[in-house]
């Protein structure tokens, strides 16, 4: 499990340094499933709440709240990045296709 954290770090430092969002959406996903699955342990856990030892089910219940307190910042800030980033790109589209001479001959994907 730490060589599947570790290596889509790896493709999330690459899309940021290299400028290709698509990167970034691997990491979306790996803590999106993370939050699923700590939604799925806190539910273990309350039920041993009731039914088993009490300390150990609320120690392990705030410690899964403060992991995905954690993933859901690392998706606010990676999400951003990723907003900025593909945004970034259509403007650099735009920018070309409005220096060019033959701007009207220049296909472009974005609404005006």
């Amino acid at each position: 499990m730490l060589n599947v954290w570790i290596g889509v770090t790896l493709l999330m430092i690459a899309g940021i340094s290299l400028q290709k969002p698509e990167l970034m959406v691997f990491w979306l996903i790996w803590c999106a499933c993370g939050l699923v699955f700590d939604v799925f342990l806190i539910l273990w856990w309350v039920y041993e709440l009731f039914v088993g030892d009490a300390i150990e089910a609320l120690t392990n219940i705030l410690i899964s709240l403060l992991t995905m307190a954690i993933e859901f910042g690392f998706i606010y800030v990676i999400y951003t990045i990723f907003l900025n980033l593909t945004n970034a790109s259509r403007d650099e589209g735009a920018k070309v296709a409005e220096k060019s001479k033959y701007a009207f001959m220049m296909i472009s994907d974005q609404k005006r």
